[in-house]
């Protein structure tokens, strides 16, 4: 995810500024919440699939009593 907002909101243009750089990477992170699909990618990789297992384990099995 880190890597993605380097790359995609970041890395096209240099902000002047500190404001300038937020709101850049806020517009790049609500672009994205609208594209759960590329999130699901990001957490494909193999370095990163454990946190992919601990979101599923805490938040989607039935018999956990912690979240929905």
């Amino acid at each position: 995810m880190d890597q993605d907002v380097k790359t995609n909101a970041l890395g096209k243009s240099r902000p002047r500024d500190r404001a300038e750089m937020m709101a850049t990477v806020r517009r790049h992170l609500f672009r994205r919440q609208k594209q759960p699909h590329i999130i699901q990618n990001l957490f494909r990789e193999k370095h990163v699939k454990y946190a992919a297992r601990l979101h599923y384990a805490l938040f989607r099995d039935p018999l956990s009593k912690r979240g929905t």
